[in-house]
């Protein structure tokens, strides 16, 4: 009981410390670009598992290829040899389809590549909906709240997972076209 109890404080931790983050009033020293987002994770590995999980994401200075993103993910139905659980810690870079390269710690006390494909969709919610004008885009002068839905694979050493992400980002500036 007090092990369960253990591993549901530190599982709950760092996702409720970063809301608190992103709730926070934003530093003056951000740069046009920067930000972080947070969100849950939803997944279905190639066995059958399927997971409920937690992702903290970082933007900096708008370059596609300095993004992090560190999560868990905590499986409700676990099927053959997929681990119990797993955190990483990932670089996610994007260009046209982003990638994810990193390390996953698992349940099983190892070790893995974190490896996959995915892809995203963005809206800030100060703009109308879908709109093709990008004129909010410019104002990089204040932060602006942001949600994205992604979808993607990813390999953690054997188990393959396929997973969806909704995030809330507070974002300085949003621009993810550039």
């Amino acid at each position: 009981m007090k092990a369960s109890r253990h591993r549901l404080l530190r599982a709950l931790t760092l996702p409720a410390l970063s809301c608190a983050a992103l709730l926070l009033p934003a530093g003056a020293r951000a740069e046009s670009g920067d930000g972080v987002g947070f969100g849950p994770v939803l997944g279905i590995t190639t066995s059958g598992s399927v997971s409920l999980g937690w992702e903290l994401s970082g933007s900096y200075y708008a370059t596609p290829l300095l993004r992090v993103a560190l999560g868990g993910s905590y499986h409700l139905q676990r099927k053959g040899d997929d681990p119990q659980y797993f955190h990483y810690l990932a670089l996610e870079p994007w260009i046209y389809v982003g990638a994810t390269l990193g390390v996953a710690g698992t349940s099983e006390s190892d070790t893995r590549l974190l490896y996959g494909l995915w892809e995203g969709w963005a809206q800030d919610l100060d703009a109308p909906l879908l709109s093709n004008s990008f004129e909010f885009v410019d104002d990089d002068t204040r932060f602006h709240w942001v949600f994205s839905l992604t979808i993607g694979w990813r390999g953690i050493g054997r188990t393959q997972q396929f997973y969806i992400t909704p995030k809330i980002w507070r974002i300085k500036g949003w621009d993810f076209f550039t």
